[in-house]
């Protein structure tokens, strides 16, 4: 299906990959990539660790919302060697103490309800990877709006005592 939405053959597809399962790693590094280059962006961008982590949820959303997405899932994991599993489990489990460090951050300045930083971060990474099954109810409704909605599903209650309107 790849190689027709490309319109090049499969052989000359396959030339570029040794197995199925560098196609599988490689759709995951990007993933992550995308990931870790939108928690810099954040950071990069300051503000209070609030404002850092909202950033990247609204950057992440937007990818897993738009054309250019969606990350590789987490039930991609299945189709890679063991081995091979282990090494994106453990990229993806950096990702998320990533994100633990800026709850952590936002609980000690205060802009971030005190929760379980580790808990609260694979949450968070589940949350992202279930916005995929919201394409088609984020495409009916300008962007910025379902992004809003989606996120506040979660950031408002977990990491955010206000009520949205504040």
């Amino acid at each position: 299906r790849i190689a027709s939405e490309l319109n090049v053959t499969k052989g000359s597809f396959y030339h570029h990959l040794d197995a199925k399962d560098d196609l599988v790693v490689a759709c995951y590094k990007r993933s992550f990539d995308t990931i870790a280059a939108a928690q810099r962006l954040a950071d990069e961008r300051g503000g209070s660790h609030w404002d850092r982590l909202a950033g990247t949820i609204a950057t992440l959303l937007d990818v897993q919302f738009s054309e250019l997405g969606p990350l590789l899932r987490t039930t991609a994991l299945t189709a890679l060697p063991l081995g091979v599993r282990q090494v994106m489990v453990e990229r993806s489990n950096r990702i998320a103490r990533r994100f633990a460090g800026t709850i952590s951050d936002g609980i000690a300045e205060g802009t971030i309800r005190a929760v379980d930083a580790l808990i609260a971060a694979q949450a968070l990474m589940a949350f992202l990877n279930a916005a995929f099954d919201m394409r088609k109810w984020a495409w009916s409704m300008p962007r910025e709006r379902a992004i809003a909605l989606y996120a506040s599903t979660l950031t408002f209650g977990l990491f955010d005592d206000r009520v949205i309107g504040d």
